[in-house]
C-alpha cells in the first residue's frame, strides 16, 4: 500500500484536460495514479460551481491553498486579548463565557470561549493569580491510567468460601 500523497498542481492540470475531454474519472485517475474517489472527491470540491460542473486547475489550486492556509493557522493569543481578559476578569469579575460574549458585541478579537479558559490555567502553571478572579473553583483532574481505583471493588467482601453452613440449606428468604 503506498503512502497517500495529495493531488499537486501538475496533476489538477491533467485532471482538468482530461474533464473538458469528457473522459471517465476511472480513466483520469488511472492517468494520475491515484484512486477514482480521489479524483471524484477533487473534481466536486475544486469545481466552480460546486458540483461537476466547471473543473479548472488554476482556481482548484487556489482554493486548495486557501484551505490549507487556514486550517494550519495557529491561534495565538495577542496582547490586546489578554489585557482585554485580565481588565474584565480582574476588574469587573466577569466569566470566561461572559468575556467571550461581550467580545463578540464589542467586534473585537477574541479566540473562543476555551481559549480563555486555557489561557487563565496556563496562567496558573506559571505562578500567575487569574484562576482565583473565576467564579467557580476548578476540581482537580486525575487521569485513570496506572491509577489504583476503587471503582467496582466491594469493601470488607467476604469469600464465598467463608459463608455460614445454614445458606446452603437454602431455608431461609434471601438464601
Amino acid at each position: 500500500m503506498q503512502k497517500y500523497k495529495q493531488i499537486t498542481n501538475e496533476q489538477r492540470v491533467l485532471i482538468a484536460y482530461l474533464f473538458k475531454q469528457n473522459k471517465s474519472m476511472g480513466f483520469i485517475a488511472r492517468e494520475i495514479d491515484k484512486d477514482k474517489s480521489s479524483v471524484s472527491r477533487e473534481i466536486k470540491r475544486n469545481s466552480s460551481d460546486g458540483s461537476y460542473g466547471l473543473y479548472n486547475s488554476l482556481p482548484a489550486q487556489k482554493r486548495r491553498d486557501e484551505r490549507r492556509f487556514s486550517s494550519n493557522r495557529k491561534k495565538v493569543m495577542r496582547k490586546e486579548m489578554k489585557e482585554y481578559i485580565n481588565e474584565k476578569l480582574v476588574n469587573e469579575q466577569w466569566g470566561h463565557e461572559q468575556i467571550y460574549c461581550r467580545s463578540k458585541l464589542e467586534e473585537k478579537k477574541i479566540v473562543s470561549h476555551e481559549a480563555i479558559y486555557l489561557y487563565i490555567y496556563d496562567d496558573k502553571r506559571h505562578g500567575g493569580d487569574l484562576y482565583t478572579h473565576l467564579r467557580r473553583g476548578h476540581r482537580k483532574r486525575q487521569k485513570r491510567i496506572n491509577s489504583n481505583t476503587t471503582r467496582g471493588v466491594i469493601k470488607d467482601r467476604v469469600s464465598i468460601d467463608k459463608r455460614p453452613e445454614i445458606v446452603n440449606t437454602q431455608n431461609r428468604y434471601g438464601d
